[in-house]
């Protein structure tokens, strides 16, 4: 561990891991996103969330003592002499990207837990150009970022518009809803004005046909027209009295009709 230097920065879903060598300045690098960093933990066993994992890797390079924590460096050679020592036929692995492994090592009274991470060869470091791969990463992370949040700020403002119709609708409708429901309540008046008139039309018109009751008394007007009719004979008899006493035979007329005879 002396002879290496070790540095992490994190996001809120990457770590990324920078190994130099003091010495000849070889650099190893690697970014970690939330996703791999919880599947390996799960792999091993003892499954750590990111947060967790963040929290053990910066203790240990922090050179904070907590019992039970520790990490190593290993070429691929050390890999295959390690597992040389578990089991003689495990196959070896050729070093063809002179890689470096970060283990993070976690212990307990009844488990022990290794944590790989591989970190791929960067080549010597150039001081005059130092690559911060982290900030390029932020850079991307904050481009993307800017490009969601407009995304975002677009569709909002779309449903904003769509919400804005819809409420524009809806009050046209509640609007429409209510001159339907004047109209109605009129024809409902208007209906109740014109069933009262009916009533008050067909109780008139029973009232006029119905028959008339006469309450005076029948007069017996019998007497009354015999004596009309006694007057009038009466009358009668008065004119025809002139005429039969003018048409009375004389002497000479009596006489010339006993000689006729």
């Amino acid at each position: 561990m002396d002879r290496y230097k070790i540095t992490v920065k994190s996001t809120v879903n990457d770590l990324t891991v920078n190994l130099s060598e003091k010495k000849s300045g070889l650099r190893w690098c690697n970014c970690f996103k939330k996703v791999f960093i919880e599947q390996l933990t799960k792999r091993t066993g003892n499954y750590k969330s990111f947060d967790t994992f963040l929290k053990m890797i910066k203790a240990v390079i922090g050179s904070n003592e907590i019992s039970g924590l520790s990490c190593n460096i290993y070429t691929v050679d050390d890999l295959n002499r390690l597992r040389k020592e578990k089991n003689e036929n495990a196959k070896c692995q050729p070093d063809l990207d002179n890689k470096r492994y970060l283990i993070l090592n976690y212990e307990t009274n009844f488990e022990e837990t290794h944590y790989p991470l591989p970190l791929n060869y960067q080549g010597k470091e150039n001081k005059e150009l130092t690559i911060d791969y982290h900030s390029i990463l932020n850079s991307t992370e904050l481009s993307k970022a800017d490009e969601i949040q407009s995304e975002q700020e677009i569709l909002i403002e779309k449903q904003r518009n769509q919400l804005r119709q819809f409420e524009e609708k809806l009050r046209k409708r509640n609007k429409t809803i209510k001159d339907l429901k004047a109209k109605i309540d009129k024809i409902e008046s208007e209906k109740q004005l014109l069933e009262i008139k009916n009533r008050t039309l067909t109780e008139e018109l029973a009232f006029y046909k119905r028959p008339v009751r006469n309450s005076q008394p029948v007069r017996n007007t019998r007497g009354r027209d015999m004596v009309r009719n006694s007057q009038k004979l009466q009358r009668s008899r008065s004119y025809d009295r002139p005429w039969r006493a003018n048409s009375r035979p004389t002497s000479a007329d009596r006489g010339s009709m006993l000689k006729e005879i």
